[in-house]
C-alpha cells in the first residue's frame, strides 16, 4: 500500500528543501548553490529570497559576491534569469555556473566545449 500525502503534507514537503519553512544558518553562496540558482529577473528578488531563507542574511554579502563575480545573473532554466554560483575556470572572464561538482557545472563545461549538433548531444 502506498502512502498518500495530504495537501498540507505535500506543501510542507515541497517547501522544506527550499528552506521556506525555517531559516537556515547558511551563507548566501551556499544557499544559492543549494537551490541550483535563484530566480533573478528583478535585480532585488534574490535579496528578498535570501532574506527569507537565511537566519543572518546581510544584503552587503550578496552585493560583494556579485561584485567579486562569485555569483552571476544568467539565463538558465527555461531561459529565465537566475542568480547562480560561478566557478572561474581560468584566465579572463570565462566561468561555468555552479559550484564544484554541481550538476550546473557539468552542463556549463559541456557548453564551453563548443556547439553540439543534436546527434552529438545523445
Amino acid at each position: 500500500m502506498t502512502d498518500v500525502l495530504r495537501r498540507r503534507e505535500l506543501n510542507r514537503a515541497t517547501l522544506a528543501p527550499q528552506h521556506l519553512l525555517e531559516r537556515a544558518p547558511a551563507g548566501a553562496l551556499d544557499m544559492i548553490e543549494h537551490l541550483a540558482g535563484m530566480q533573478s529577473q528583478a535585480p532585488l528578488a534574490p535579496y528578498v529570497g535570501l532574506w527569507t531563507r537565511l537566519r543572518d542574511f546581510a544584503p552587503d554579502s550578496l552585493s560583494t559576491l556579485t561584485e567579486q563575480r562569485e555569483v552571476v545573473r544568467i539565463h538558465l532554466m527555461r531561459t529565465t534569469v537566475h542568480l547562480a554560483g560561478a566557478l572561474h575556470l581560468g584566465p579572463g572572464w570565462r566561468f561555468a555556473v555552479g559550484g564544484a561538482g554541481s550538476p550546473l557545472l557539468r552542463v556549463s563545461e559541456a557548453g564551453l566545449a563548443g556547439p553540439r549538433s543534436r546527434s552529438r548531444v545523445r
